[in-house]
């Protein structure tokens, strides 16, 4: 095997050399002991050869030579089964000798002429073969290089229960994750793409500023992603909460524009101080004036009540800290409390409400029973 200076070479020039191609399909031992020899030579190399191979028994199919070799035959043989070969081989031998042999009339055995066109089409056909299969090849290679090479990273960032944290994202904007939250995103920027980031659970966002003129770029979009809608926002400061197939949108500064993925209603533009609550299964828009602090708090361990019934605290708990709490009394769902408290654990927050609304809570295993004393 002539030795070519494979130094400089990516995946893509890997895969179109037909030695490399052997020794990916294991078709041949000189191919096999000269890539084995030159892979351990070139270390430096070794991330381009293994993102060649995948491509290899991608394009292939993880196929076997053995595989090639019945494919082929299957292909010949399809082209039989249908009449193809012996039709175009009549339509040749008619043309140059005006003979209108019928089909089952030719025997090739007893035909010297059609048994060497017969050959020769076969060759012909095996040919073709080969050319359409290095053209699907290349198509192959270049779409996958393609993505490869444009593909979106997407980063994931959790939280527990009863934990929050802290995310800078590549723009440096940062996202405040609430308990028992996520949020996908890509850590690959792209300039003909906006900054985007899928949302599950409550986060607070407060997103670079990055062109205060109107002429916006798509890399200078950003959007969140919830269940119900996307949220587009430009240098500004708002809360997501998305529990229980509902989604809370609070806009602290700045403005956003909310499109919804599951109705027809028309685009919203929200200004500082507005929230809007859209539900999953009832298109349910609400737009009032608020004070965001209220919805923010959580960033600082705090739960701030303005008239909230006690089972909107407990689903608040629940959603939070992964415990199941039963209300025993129907009547307690209704029973409101105002007031600030602190958030750092749920037996705190289950001391204030018993205190403050006079409850007995009891825990049973992992499920916590609140009743009137």
């Amino acid at each position: 095997m002539t030795e070519m200076d494979y130094s400089d070479f990516k995946a893509a020039d890997f895969v179109m050399d037909e030695s490399f191609q052997q020794y990916c399909l294991g078709i041949n031992d000189a191919a096999d002991n000269f890539w084995a020899g030159w892979i351990k030579e070139n270390p430096s190399q070794q991330k381009e050869i293994d993102k060649a191979k995948d491509l290899c028994l991608i394009l292939n199919g993880n196929n076997t030579s053995q595989d090639f070799k019945r494919d082929e035959a299957a292909f010949n043989s399809l082209l039989k089964s249908k009449g193809i070969i012996e039709r175009i081989e009549i339509n040749s031998l008619s043309s140059q000798t005006n003979i209108s042999h019928s089909l089952n009339k030719i025997s090739p055995e007893n035909d010297p002429v059609e048994t060497t066109r017969r050959k020769g089409f076969l060759r012909r056909a095996s040919v073709l073969w080969k050319v359409a299969a290095t053209v699907i090849l290349i198509i192959g290679i270049t779409t996958i290089i393609y993505q490869y090479n444009n593909k979106s990273e997407l980063f994931l960032f959790a939280t527990g229960y009863g934990k929050t944290d802290t995310l800078t994202l590549p723009d440096n904007s940062f996202v405040i994750l609430n308990s028992n939250s996520k949020v996908r995103y890509n850590k690959n920027r792209n300039a003909d793409k906006p900054r985007e980031l899928w949302l599950e659970g409550e986060a607070f966002f407060n997103i670079k500023h990055i062109n205060s003129s109107r002429h916006i770029k798509p890399y200078e979009r950003f959007i969140v992603h919830v269940k119900n809608a996307s949220i587009e926002v430009l240098g500004t400061r708002f809360n997501v909460r998305e529990r229980r197939d509902k989604t809370e949108i609070v806009l602290q500064q700045g403005s956003i524009k909310v499109a919804f993925k599951t109705s027809a209603e028309p685009d919203i533009i929200l200004r500082p101080g507005q929230i809007i609550t859209i539900g999953a299964h009832k298109q349910t828009v609400i737009s009032t004036t608020t004070t965001p602090e209220e919805y923010t708090a959580w960033k600082n361990k705090k739960l701030i009540l303005t008239n909230a019934t006690l089972k909107e605290i407990v689903e608040y708990l629940e959603d939070n800290f992964g415990k199941r709490i039963i209300l025993t009394d129907p009547v307690l769902e209704n029973r409101r409390i105002e007031g600030t408290f602190k958030l750092d654990n749920l037996d705190d927050a289950l001391l204030f409400l018993s205190k403050a609304l006079n409850l007995n809570i009891v825990q049973q295993d992992s499920t916590l029973f609140i009743s009137t004393k």
